[in-house]
């Protein structure tokens, strides 16, 4: 059985909601609805997450005075 919403999931995500941001746990749901597990669902949320953070950021950078 694949997918999101078993109560063992369930338990995982309140304790992984704990030190992840929103969008990463809904990411992560999403992954898993596909058909992906607890893990797979994770690291493909933290690159998805970590490339927007860094797409966001690049070309920028801080003046000096």
């Amino acid at each position: 059985m694949s997918g999101y919403g078993n109560t063992g999931e369930t338990d995982l995500f309140k304790e992984h909601s704990k030190h992840h941001s929103k969008k990463h746990i809904s990411d992560m749901k999403k992954e898993m609805k596909k058909g992906s597990t607890f893990k797979e669902a994770h690291e493909k949320a933290s690159v998805k997450v970590l490339n927007k953070d860094y797409s966001s950021k690049k070309g920028k950078s801080k003046k000096s005075k």
